[in-house]
This record gives structure tokens, C-alpha cells and sequence, in this order.
């Protein structure tokens, strides 16, 4: 499946890409007007899609995760587990039938998930099978999707047809499984039909022309992904993933006591992603995790990925790609805002004039004047900084949540990029 990102009304337009409003912006803009006000179609057809029929079909939903199977005839959410209890995969269920179901989740998802519900499958009395391929979505999204949809079909759209809850339809003649759910936040349904009867390329089979997009997609969207898979080989890949297993449990390792490590396994190792619980210290000192990604820019790092998968921690993923002495020159940092937390914790650093709360410093605050009751060299050269090619953060903590609801572009026109060319 092919995921156009916009639709232009020129044609042969193409993205101009600029810092300053592109020639893509009206357009999107009118994506947007047409779902809050009025009613759109979006192609949702890479959903990982299966179906599972049978006696034991009741027993394989109660045992897939930890929410609880809709009732027949409803739609809801089971969240699979691992077996130490974290979340391995989302499914939208549809309840079809009491011994039928219908399970929709990531498009990028599908063969872990086909192999995780066949291992679930073989505990039950049912039958699965992957239809994705089978099946294709449209999306009717918007305030007046109701009233589009009705022009298309005698089906109750009212009352009879609730939030959260599915139904087989016919529309325009074609019977299919329709949804009432949306992920815009509108009214809207999702419109679960066989490929066959949904548009598709003037040059391909089908019954239905086409709409938009094409079959192949972009021939350079995996260009990296191929060449990094070609050049390394299957050797190559593997040694490169035990080595991504190894940095990450080296740092682990090497914060053990520090810090808390979360989703070990049995043996105490994690996977390639080392997951660094900073939650405590808010209670304990008033630090948070984001006063802890701050002050790793002053030793020169962008800081891990920050609150995610699980809110207030820090997700280190090393890769293959980082030598040791970059490993120690991190774990170096993140003991040296360890012992700069525990301070705070002790009694011997004010819990808001401290280095975790001014970070990140810049150059400025160097050479300025300087009223912080630690030291210059603390603040800006923290351990793991380097002190020859350090990088210097231009501005202070900024206010990420104001940042992002108030884009500004402060870039010159493009006016001065061509005369600076010339």
C-alpha cells in the first residue's frame, strides 16, 4: 500500500521544500478545514488486518492481553503483553460474531504480530488468517460524514449504529464491514471492504478506477535501508546486532546502582534499548527528566529519547555505531548528574539554583557575569564534556511546550540565499 502525504489541484505538482511556507501548505490546510468542518477520505489501508473464527474464539480474546474483549457487535482495544507484563502490540478488535473476530493493528507490525497470534492461535480451538491483503479501509471522517455516508446507503447511521461498535453494511451496492470509530477526534467510520471492490490503478485488475496515488510508490524511499542491508550482509547485520545488544547492556552495567534500569529479562541483560528510570527523582530532589536531558547537552550530548516508551525516563539505543570511550564518555556524564541529584538530595545544592536547573549553560554565561553558587568549570565543563571541541548550546532552557504551539521562522527570505549565491 501507498501512503500519499498530500494531494495537490495542480497537475504535475511536486513538494518545493523551504523553511518559509511551501507550496504544500494550502493544500494540507484544506485537508484540515474539510475534516473539522466538512467530511474526508483517508486510505487506511496498510492496517495489519486478521481474522479469527471458531469455538475457542471467546477464550483466544481473554487471553491476548490485559483489556477486556468487546461484547459482539463492539469494537475495543487489547493491549498483548510480554511475559514480564509490557505492552508487545495494540489491537483494535472487532467483535463479529461469539465465535468470530476481527483484529486490525500496525501496518509496520504485520509479520511480528502474525507470528504472535499464530503462537496464540495454536493455544486455542480457533482458525486465524491474515487478510491484509484481502481487505482494504477507507476512512469517512468529518462532521457531515453521516449525511455522505446515508446518500450511499439504507443502513441505520443514528442511534442503531453507536460509537465503538461494528456493523455489516451495504454502500453503493457493496457489502461491507463498517466500523464506527475515527482517529481525528469527528464523527466518522472506517470501511473495512475486499480490495477488489475498492478503487484501484487504471492498469491493474479491479472493479473501481483509480482515486489517487499509484501501486509502486517511490523507487528512493528505501535507497538507505537497501544499501546499509547490502553493504553489511548477513554477517555484517548480525555482528552489528549483537554489538547493539552489548553497548546497550554496558551501559547498563555501568549505571547498575546509579540508576534504575527498567524491562530487564530473567538474566538481568535488556535487548538493544536501555531504559533509564528517572521517575524517583522528582520526588526525592525535584529533578526532572527533562532537567537531566538538559544537562547532557553541556557535556556535548543530544539527549536520549525522552519519555517514551514510559513517561519520565530516558530510552538509551547505542547501536552498533558507538565506541567504548563514547560509552564511557556518557555513562562518565550521566554518574556525574547522579552525584549532582544527590546533592540536591543531601541538603548540599539548592533544589533550584543548581546545575540540573540552569542547563543547558552557554558561552555567554561563561564569559558573563557569574552569581551561581557552583563553580564555572562545574557548570559548563561537566563530566564526559570535552574540553577542545565542545559543543556550545546558543540559548538557555527554553520553553518547549510555548515553542511548539507558537512556530516561528526566523530563517532570512529566500531572496538572500540567491544573492549570497551570486
Amino acid at each position: 500500500w501507498e501512503r500519499p502525504n498530500w494531494f495537490s489541484d495542480k497537475p504535475g505538482d511536486v513538494a518545493h521544500e523551504s523553511f518559509q511556507r511551501t507550496n504544500w501548505f494550502d493544500p494540507v490546510a484544506r485537508e484540515v478545514e474539510c475534516v473539522t468542518n466538512r467530511v474526508a477520505l483517508a486510505d487506511l489501508s496498510v492496517f495489519s488486518k486478521f481474522e479469527v473464527t471458531g469455538p475457542g474464539t471467546a477464550d483466544f480474546l481473554e487471553t491476548l492481553g490485559a483489556n477486556r474483549p468487546p461484547a459482539r457487535g463492539r469494537v475495543g482495544l487489547i493491549h498483548a503483553l510480554t511475559p514480564a507484563g509490557g505492552v508487545v502490540s495494540e489491537f483494535s478488535v472487532a467483535r463479529l460474531a461469539d465465535d468470530a473476530a476481527y483484529l486490525n493493528s500496525a501496518a509496520a507490525a504485520e509479520e511480528m504480530d502474525h507470528d504472535l497470534l499464530t503462537a496464540h492461535a495454536a493455544k486455542h480451538d480457533v482458525r486465524l488468517r491474515n487478510v491484509t491483503e484481502e481487505i482494504g479501509v477507507i476512512g469517512l471522517m468529518g462532521p457531515q460524514s453521516r449525511s455522505v455516508l446515508a446518500s450511499f446507503s439504507d443502513a441505520d447511521l443514528g442511534t442503531g449504529f453507536p460509537w465503538l461498535s461494528v456493523r455489516e453494511i451495504t454502500v453503493a451496492g457493496v457489502t461491507l464491514r463498517a466500523m464506527r470509530v475515527s482517529y481525528v477526534g469527528e464523527l466518522g467510520w472506517e470501511l473495512h471492504a475486499r480490495a477488489a471492490d475498492l478503487p484501484g490503478h487504471p492498469e491493474g485488475a479491479g472493479a473501481v478506477g483509480p482515486v489517487s496515488a499509484a501501486p509502486l510508490g517511490s523507487a528512493s524511499v528505501l535507497a538507505i535501508s537497501y544499501a546499509y542491508v547490502m553493504m553489511m550482509g548477513g554477517e555484517g547485520l548480525t555482528q552489528a546486532s549483537r554489538v547493539a545488544i552489548l553497548n546497550a547492556n554496558y551501559i547498563a552495567a555501568r549505571l547498575e546502582g546509579a540508576f534504575e534500569i527498567l524491562f530487564k529479562g530473567p538474566t538481568g541483560r535488556v535487548a538493544h534499548e536501555c531504559i533509564i528510570d528517572t521517575r524517583p527523582f522528582e520526588a526525592s530532589a525535584g529533578i526532572t527528566v527533562e532537567d537531566i536531558a538538559k544537562r547532557l547537552m553541556d557535556s556535548g550530548f543530544h539527549a536520549p529519547t525522552m519519555s517514551w516508551p514510559v513517561a519520565g525516563t530516558l530510552m538509551v539505543e547505542p547501536t552498533e555505531s558507538e565506541s567504548l570511550a563514547e560509552l564511557d564518555r556518557f555513562c562518565d556524564a550521566m554518574l556525574s548528574i547522579r552525584e549532582e541529584i544527590r546533592a540536591v538530595e543531601d541538603g548540599r545544592s539548592d533544589p533550584a539554583n543548581n546545575p540540573l536547573k540552569h542547563a543547558p549553560h552557554t558561552m555567554a554565561d561563561l564569559v558573563g557575569e557569574w552569581d551561581r553558587p557552583y563553580s564555572r568549570e562545574q557548570g559548563v565543563f561537566p563530566a564526559g564534556a570535552p574540553r577542545t571541541d565542545k559543543y556550545w548550546p546558543p540559548v538557555n532552557r527554553v520553553d518547549n511546550a510555548f515553542g511548539d504551539r507558537h512556530l516561528v521562522c526566523v530563517c532570512p527570505p529566500m531572496e538572500d540565499y540567491a544573492l549570497a549565491a551570486e
